[in-house]
């Protein structure tokens, strides 16, 4: 939803305005940051959850592209809610006072490893945890670090691909309705495990990081890359206990976030499938610039409200 203050601000329609708003948003964290005088013991970690939702469209931004190996930019294939780069490759920015100098680095993480950057931050991590994470402490601090070499991609509670070194092995991949934007329009988004593959498709993701062209089938590059994989799947498999898939059951609405909902469990599912439970804040839905956005965010400071915002 945008407000008003962006509505038809950027040359790039209604994603472009997002854009724009979102910038400002972030600029105005990080001011409320530096009022509060926080901001020198503050990690700010910025990213996304997946890449661009292409049933929608042109409301869903692109994936952008990449260099391959000859310096050459490659678009990414995929969308969000896949596991082709396009769908889990996202942009990741930390700021952080006691990080050692401006640097761009291109080694494997996860967004699974804030959990742990932040444990090693505020005490360490106990020995007999397991975590799927990695802390990047010693990134930030420009220390000597391992290159992360695996990483799994799950798809609802299965592993549907393995990045190991540098290569990607996939088990089973999307099957996409429309090939030109890559998605499913007549779906919410594609089924990631639509095509299993009985013999995994590995690329060469330093190479083709485009997913193109893939490695040989059976030969001795594809072999190698799929035992480590198995190898890699099965430790980790090794750590995890069974639990009951927390998707599966029909939709709780009494677990939803729904402002001024009702009591009735009835009227809750009507308005979540109606898409009229929201939290469309009525003070700021008729904002029609960032400066009367700026005067309710000293109103609330005034008042003492600040754990509300």
């Amino acid at each position: 939803r945008i407000t008003e203050a962006f509505r038809g601000k950027s040359r790039g329609g209604a994603y472009g305005d997002n854009m724009e708003e979102l910038d400002w948003s972030i600029g105005r964290i990080m001011q409320e940051l530096k009022d509060l005088g926080i901001a020198n013991n503050t990690l700010v970690f910025f990213s996304s959850d997946n890449g661009p939702f292409r049933e929608r469209r042109g409301e869903s931004g692109s994936c952008g592209a990449v260099a391959n190996a000859k310096g050459e930019s490659v678009p990414l294939r995929g969308a969000k809610g896949q596991t082709w780069e396009c769908g889990i490759r996202v942009p990741g920015i930390i700021w952080w006072n006691g990080a050692k100098g401006n640097r761009t680095v291109s080694d494997i993480s996860s967004t699974m490893d804030l959990f742990a950057t932040v444990a090693d931050l505020t005490g360490g991590i106990p020995a007999e945890s397991v975590l799927d994470g990695q802390s990047l402490l010693r990134h930030l601090e420009n220390r000597r670090v391992a290159e992360r070499r695996s990483l799994l991609h799950y798809c609802g509670d299965e592993v549907a691909a393995v990045r190991v070194g540098k290569y990607k092995v996939h088990f089973t991949t999307a099957q996409w309705e429309d090939n030109e934007s890559q998605s499913c329009p007549g779906q919410t988004i594609c089924g990631c495990h639509a095509r299993k593959h009985r013999v995994p498709v590995v690329f060469d993701m330093v190479k083709d990081p485009s997913e193109r062209t893939p490695v040989k089938p059976l030969s001795d590059e594809h072999a190698k890359a799929v035992g480590r994989a198995l190898a890699m799947l099965e430790r980790h498999r090794r750590t995890v206990d069974a639990v009951a898939n927390q998707l599966d059951p029909l939709p709780r609405p009494w677990l939803f976030p729904c402002c001024n909902a009702p009591e009735s469990a009835l009227e809750r599912y009507q308005r979540i499938f109606s898409g009229s439970c929201s939290c469309r804040d009525e003070e700021w839905s008729d904002v029609k610039s960032p400066g009367e956005a700026e005067r309710i965010l000293r109103g609330h400071r005034a008042a003492g409200a600040d754990d509300e915002l």
